[in-house]
């Protein structure tokens, strides 16, 4: 295509990975290719995933650019849309990023310049569908402070977090984030990530496992520059469980793990009990994630352990909140123990 016109090209792989057939045409107008992101929902009820697409389109109509939903039900074969999930307005919609979660939930974030009164950047506004992309919420914006340039959104179980830059177009930015523990119906209010370095910060990449929220972005603050970083990555621990769904070959979802305790709070010891568990052991965080104890259960698929309070060199821990976290990976569980002396 001419230098001025973007279109939307595609591979599919049935081998994970290992080999590529040719490419294949989605995009059907011209400069309409543009940030394309991909989401998978696993299902129990239809045998092949759902795939979501978004990218970025520019209408013919008027040039502003808006933001391009379409989806595949038969594992990306061919492919039902497109429709515009942005308010279609005057006002550009940019930089999309979606994700998926459960049977059927998608929920999708990107810029858009409507309430802005800067040159180059704007707010995050999220959209969520409930129902595998056939109907989207009115979008709603998400900050306010008209200084986004890029967001990104993870989501997990009901956990959905969203991650942002916040500052000058030029000039010293910060990476926040958002957390929702209701699938995106409420949010607990925007957190920095970042320190209070000054330094150009952009482009925060979110994903969730593991009982924790990892993130990652391009950071200036080593080498000086807008245009010179390096990556940098932060995780926080949630507050939540977070249990992935993986799709094995026939699309199956793995057993859930169940993690329990009693008492809880405990004052003395707390047993903590486990079914379902893969990676056969548990550990223990605190509440800045750091690892206190880890428990080995032998490959045993149930049972419990007791914790008695210590670290790993027998000292007894302080008061507070801890973590128990069984499984690995994103197959996994985490609960939150209370100790009191």
């Amino acid at each position: 295509m001419p230098p001025q016109d973007e279109d939307l090209f595609m591979y599919g792989s049935n081998d994970y990975g290992e080999t590529w057939p040719d490419t294949f045409f989605v995009s059907d107008t011209t400069f309409a290719g543009i940030g394309p992101e991909l989401a998978i929902n696993c299902s129990q009820q239809q045998p092949d995933p759902v795939l979501h697409l978004i990218r970025q389109k520019g209408l013919l109509s008027n040039s502003t650019q808006e933001i391009l939903y379409q989806r595949s039900t038969d594992g990306g074969e061919t492919w039902l849309g497109p429709i515009i999930i942005s308010d279609h307005d005057t006002i550009h919609s940019q930089w999309p990023q979606i994700a998926a979660w459960g049977d059927s939930n998608v929920i999708a974030t990107w810029m858009d310049y409507k309430y802005s009164d800067q040159q180059f950047s704007g707010d995050a506004f999220v959209s969520k569908s409930s129902d595998n992309g056939e109907t989207w919420s009115t979008p709603i914006a998400m900050t306010f402070s008209h200084l986004i340039k890029s967001s990104d959104i993870a989501a997990s179980g009901d956990t959905v977090v969203l991650a942002y830059d916040f500052g000058p177009a030029s000039d010293d930015k910060a990476i926040y984030a958002n957390v929702s523990f209701d699938g995106g119906e409420t949010w607990q209010g925007e957190i920095r990530v970042t320190d209070d370095i000054q330094a150009y910060r952009i482009e925060p990449s979110v994903a969730l496992g593991s009982g924790y929220a990892h993130l990652a972005w391009s950071d200036a603050r080593d080498i000086g520059g807008v245009g010179n970083v390096e990556a940098y990555y932060d995780r926080g621990h949630l507050d939540t469980s977070v249990v992935g769904i993986i799709c094995d070959e026939g699309g199956n979802i793995p057993e859930d793990i169940s993690i329990s305790a009693y008492p809880n709070p405990f004052n003395s010891s707390v047993l903590v009990g486990y079914s379902n568990l893969k990676g056969g052991e548990i550990r223990i965080f605190d509440i800045k994630g750091q690892l206190i104890r880890i428990f080995f259960t032998g490959g045993e698929n149930e049972g419990r352990i007791k914790w008695d309070a210590t670290d790993a060199m027998g000292n007894k821990i302080s008061s507070g909140i801890y973590f128990a976290r069984a499984g690995a990976s994103q197959e996994s569980y985490t609960i939150k123990l209370i100790y009191l002396k």
